[in-house]
């Protein structure tokens, strides 16, 4: 028999995670804001890998991203990849 040793969980410190606030808040919203959010992450994401842009560019991208959509129930797939495709072009113009 394997014994196991129990586990903790501290808050999370929304000043230093405030991605995690953001994604929060697109469950809150539902809709298409999710996707918004996962397009607008990926964006930033490459942006920083690519040495274009700083590591807390990436929140405040994925941030204003949102900020900009007005989030709606998607009736099929074609609107959902219509929202991803605006998502990455909305967030690929705060990438400098």
């Amino acid at each position: 028999m394997t014994k196991h040793s129990a586990l903790n969980f501290l808050p999370v410190e929304k000043k230093r995670f405030p991605a995690l606030g953001l994604a929060y808040a697109a469950l809150n919203e539902g809709g298409s804001m999710p996707a918004v959010l996962n397009a607008a992450n990926e964006v930033a994401v490459a942006a920083f890998l690519a040495g274009r842009i700083g590591f807390r560019e990436i929140h405040r991208i994925i941030e204003r991203t949102m900020q900009r959509h007005q989030s709606k129930h998607a009736k099929n797939i074609d609107e959902v990849i219509e929202v991803d495709r605006w998502a990455r072009e909305a967030a690929l113009a705060y990438v400098h």
